[in-house]
């Protein structure tokens, strides 16, 4: 298994679509609740505002070569200017 960091949190782009919230079932109706609708639902892309988004990626037992050489495919295919890897952290302004 291995993680591979993909972007950021933006609240412009990740706030919730009514195709996704009024659309079919997407599992645990009591899952659900709790991350879309709740009183202080868990999904609020303002509050996470600049938190990593990554991917993980499985293989089957004992093939840990694949795994790493698909993280390299993927990373190669994400490009190199999604502000990730040595020398490309900076600060997130919190906004309260």
């Amino acid at each position: 298994m291995g993680c591979l960091p993909v972007t950021f949190v933006d609240p412009l782009k990740d706030q919730m679509t009514p195709e996704w919230t009024a659309g079919p079932g997407h599992g645990s109706s009591y899952l659900e609740s709790g991350v879309f609708s709740a009183k202080t639902p868990l999904y609020n892309p303002t509050r996470s505002a600049g938190m990593p988004v990554g991917i993980q990626i499985v293989g089957k037992k004992w093939e840990e070569e694949k795994v790493v050489e698909m993280m390299n495919v993927v990373d190669d295919a994400l490009g190199k200017d999604r502000g990730f890897g040595p020398g490309s952290w900076k600060p997130q302004s919190r906004s309260s």
